[in-house]
């Protein structure tokens, strides 16, 4: 019985399809590690690698002993890369959250569905809750900057709130657990920053006696006439007021 003869083409043509198959593997790490795709180029460099990759062994008389020592030798690079990939994934996952900007409560927007945040001369804005009230945050280039005029107004306001924004002006519907608020705000072109529209306006909500739930949240918007609508949860139970009945 005539031993078996490992033939130089059958050698690269295994070695081009594990190596083409290795750079497959290894940008499939690549995008594991960084989460995205890459721009549009970039594919254009990745099928000209895969395509030398894959002819590049072809052009190379090899033999069994060099196929096997080349094989074995990717696979020891994919290993190596997968190993590196999951240990910078899990250290990434492990580490904890960076703070976008940091306020002084528990659970500053919880997971009501209310609306925190609005878009207008051309930027992001947050209303937040913060110790005893509320607080303006602005989005810029670099960071959150909280909009410190503001505060000494917002103090004694509640402080989750729901936002309606219309071009210069912002109104909001404040929470707590047993008061309603509403307060507007207008954008000052000369200070490049939103100023008090008026005195907030505030009303309890008293609870009877026995009663254990709180006001969870409320919502604002206006409609076609103008007329202001807030509706809000209370006593199992979904209320609505109107800009007519403040008592």
């Amino acid at each position: 019985m005539q031993p078996f003869k490992f033939r130089p083409t059958a050698a690269n043509l295994a070695v081009s399809l594990l190596a083409s198959s290795l750079a497959i593997f290894l940008m499939a790490m690549v995008y594991w590690v960084l989460g995205e795709p890459g721009p549009r180029w970039w594919w254009k460099w990745v099928a000209g690698i895969l395509c030398l990759t894959f002819l590049a062994p072809l052009a190379i008389k090899l033999t069994k002993r060099q196929a096997i020592s080349l094989s074995l030798g990717l696979l020891c690079a994919a290993i190596l890369a997968f190993a590196t990939s999951y240990v910078i994934v899990h250290q990434r996952m492990n580490e904890p959250p960076v703070a976008v900007l940091k306020v002084d409560s528990r659970y500053p927007t919880s997971h009501k569905p209310q609306s925190k945040l609005w878009f207008a001369q051309n930027t992001w804005w947050a209303w937040l809750p913060d110790g005893s009230g509320s607080s303006i945050w602005r989005r810029t280039p670099q960071d959150w900057l909280r909009e410190t005029s503001l505060d000494s107004w917002l103090k004694k306001l509640p402080g989750r709130a729901d936002v309606w924004s219309e071009e210069d002006s912002v109104r909001a519907v404040l929470v707590d657990e047993d008061q309603l608020a509403t307060a507007s705000l207008r954008f000052d072109a000369e200070r490049d920053g939103y100023v008090p529209e008026g005195e907030p306006v505030i009303w309890p909500v008293a609870k009877p006696k026995g009663l254990k739930k709180s006001i969870e949240s409320a919502t604002i918007a206006r409609d076609g006439t103008g007329t202001w609508w807030i509706a809000y949860d209370f006593q199992q139970a979904i209320w609505v007021r109107h800009s007519r009945d403040r008592s």
